[in-house]
């Protein structure tokens, strides 16, 4: 649906940094149960997530983060003219 895109739109108008953690269920171990969860919804993979990004003029950085067998998308934007520090 048009929601994310919403969510992104308004936090570009009202934030000047936007943190975004989305899960990277691809890369979980299996005793986390990847997709086994009904009610979670999956809406981004990370090039969704970028293209998304992207369209509604955000600039940012994407980190893969790892750990325990978890793995997520963890995403710096700025709605501010230049490049995040890196």
């Amino acid at each position: 649906g048009d929601e994310p895109m919403k969510l992104l739109q308004e936090a570009k108008n009202s934030a000047g940094k936007i943190a975004i953690v989305v899960p990277n269920e691809y890369s979980w171990s299996q005793d986390k149960n990847p997709f086994k969860n009904p009610d979670h919804k999956r809406v981004y993979d990370c090039e969704a997530l970028c293209r998304d990004l992207e369209a509604v003029g955000l600039t940012y950085k994407v980190d893969l983060l790892e750990f325990g067998g978890w793995s997520f998308f963890a995403v710096e934007a700025t709605t501010q003219s230049g490049v995040i520090s890196q």
